[in-house]
């Protein structure tokens, strides 16, 4: 019985600290990760514009019409490009075919299912705005929308 107790304890005492350590882990991977699944997508609250501020440094992408991933399906979409300031929006001018280029290869990796629903469409902003941000040298979007997207099955 005296040989069984010291054993008792340090059993008791390393699975305490077994516990402690593998707690204090997961609260740590937990608070780093925050939530994130490897796909970081930089998505920051945009400014508050007032409508004139928005008309002038918004850049219009007009009538992209692709097939996506599935190529029984053909998209339509418009997109308005909210840049930081004027010479972003005249180096975004200059670069209307990469732009466009960016944009048709992104619908191309893009299935049906992806693109539809809010969800989807905001995935697909972000992964707009982190893709032509990469080009840009002047500056770079504040935000990204969709005004207007159909997708139809051929």
């Amino acid at each position: 019985m005296k040989k069984l107790v010291p054993i008792l304890i340090i059993v008791l005492v390393s699975i305490t600290l077994i516990a402690v350590a593998a707690f204090s882990l997961y609260h740590f991977m937990l608070k780093d990760d925050s939530g994130s699944n490897g796909n970081e997508i930089a998505i920051e609250e945009p400014a508050q514009l007032t409508a004139e501020e928005r008309k002038e440094l918004t850049v219009e992408v007009n009538e992209i019409i692709t097939n996506l991933s599935n190529l029984d399906y053909i998209v339509k979409l418009n997109l308005d490009l909210i840049v930081e300031n004027e010479k972003v929006k005249e180096e975004l001018g200059f670069l209307t075919s990469t732009v466009k280029s960016i944009i048709v290869k992104a619908l191309a990796d893009t299935a049906p299912d992806a693109i539809s629903g809010s969800q989807g469409q905001d995935a697909f902003n972000a992964r707009m705005m982190n893709e032509i941000n990469a080009i840009l040298q002047e500056g770079k979007l504040k935000e990204v929308q969709i005004t207007d997207i159909i997708i139809t099955q051929q």
